[in-house]
């Protein structure tokens, strides 16, 4: 018989869920007697109850008391114990199963978490740039610099994945910190990228502002300014260059969804893929590069930057269809080494050089959990999220030497995700 979907006479389901949440705090209170405390009261409970008859020697008594003891209080523990994020069944059609046990030493999620707000604070710094004090923090965790406008970008994003709310950290000194860390001529850019403010690190910078609260007129400001440096005359390179077209598309298909650019930007990245078979479109790090086999995060990136636009730009339903069949392509190649690439420009009668570095598994998790539920997306983005959780430790993303601040973002916002379910846009 199906049970009925009706509520029992005089009995609602928010009176079923009120006894629910006082059993939760029941225990909860008993897990704050902790199993020591459990373990002492049940054995002295039990000495002043247990019936000597039952013993032939007065010393069982006490044998018995302490084994029950010991399992009453063993038991009380493996109860309440929080289990371990999930690196096991993450990416499966139902509930994101964080919660099941995988390896002991990378922790359980709030742990990871707390870890990284911890960290964070804890270079928050405020410090003379010039002759302009800026508040925010470096790209680097423990780098003894002034801050950064990717630095303290990224920070900021940190703060609000995390949902950071302490005095600490004062969000407007931040904002008025990175605008005032603008190149001339508007924008941002790298240290080593000179005094002229490049696309790619634009469009990073302005995806953390406009959500920590922008004004409606700067946010046009700076939108003007990041399609200005969207030009193949001023920036040849640049707009050959995977990594920066897909910044520039996911940046403005979330803030600015009718920029007369987006539909170029698009195109032009649609039709920039890389050799190989049609039906399995993948990108390189330079657009259009057909000698190229295809690179996995450059692919994981177009990936977002395709369902970022499909989400404003409903007309385009092929956008969705060629990220479905790139992220048939990631699945089957599933390379989740983290690359890294320099995107060369000339500056005058120099060469500027921006490293980037690719998170690999974070873009590829980001790029699966944007694709759906099917079996074998679901067993790739197992796999890559337990490459996320294993690249930290105590919430803290390393790479080779050193703690990139934008790779602690992109592990967070990865693990949050996963736990959510969310569709979060990644950059």
């Amino acid at each position: 018989m199906a049970a009925s979907s009706q509520p029992e006479p005089g009995r609602s389901r928010p009176d079923r869920a009120k006894w629910s949440d006082r059993l939760r705090l029941l225990l909860r209170a008993l897990a704050g007697l902790g199993p020591f405390a459990l373990t002492f009261s049940t054995y002295s409970l039990l000495l002043d109850h247990l019936p000597e008859e039952w013993f032939s020697q007065d010393w069982l008594r006490y044998v018995f008391a302490v084994v029950i003891a010991l399992c009453a209080g063993l038991l009380l523990r493996l109860i309440l114990q929080p289990k371990k994020i999930g690196a096991g069944d993450l990416g499966s059609a139902k509930v994101p199963e964080a919660r099941q046990s995988v390896e002991n030493d990378h922790g359980t999620l709030p742990e990871i978490f707390d870890g990284t707000r911890r960290r964070l604070l804890h270079d928050y710094r405020c410090r003379q740039r010039g002759d302009t004090e800026v508040c925010g923090w470096s790209q680097f965790y423990g780098d003894d610099v002034p801050p950064s406008a990717i630095g303290s970008s990224y920070g900021l994003r940190i703060a609000m994945a995390l949902d950071v709310r302490d005095v600490t950290v004062e969000r407007h000194r931040v904002i008025e910190s990175i605008l005032a860390m603008q190149r001339p001529g508007g924008g941002w850019s790298a240290s080593n990228q000179r005094e002229v403010g490049r696309p790619e690190v634009t469009a990073w910078v302005l995806g953390a502002l406009v959500p920590a609260g922008l004004s409606r007129a700067v946010r046009q400001r700076l939108v003007g300014t990041l399609e200005r440096m969207l030009d193949e005359e001023r920036d040849p390179d640049g707009m050959r260059s995977t990594c920066v077209v897909t910044s520039a598309v996911s940046t403005l298909a979330r803030f600015a969804p009718d920029s007369p650019l987006l539909p170029d930007l698009v195109d032009r990245l649609t039709r920039g893929t890389a050799g190989g078979d049609r039906d399995r479109p993948r990108w390189a790090a330079t657009l259009g590069d057909k000698r190229s086999t295809g690179s996995v995060p450059h692919t994981a990136r177009a990936i977002v930057a395709l369902h970022r636009v499909a989400a404003v730009l409903p007309e385009r339903r092929e956008l969705s269809e060629q990220a479905r069949a790139a992220a048939e392509w990631v699945c089957e190649s599933f390379d989740l080494g983290i690359q890294d690439e320099q995107i060369r420009r000339k500056y005058n009668d120099e060469v500027d050089a921006l490293l980037v570095y690719h998170f690999t598994p974070a873009w590829v998790a980001r790029a699966l959990l944007l694709e759906g539920h099917e079996p074998l997306r679901s067993t790739q983005l197992k796999e890559a999220v337990r490459a996320v959780v294993r690249s930290q430790e105590r919430g803290i993303w390393r790479w080779r030497d050193r703690e990139p601040i934008w790779m602690a973002y992109q592990g967070v916002s990865v693990l949050r995700d996963v736990a959510l379910r969310a569709r979060a846009p990644m950059y």
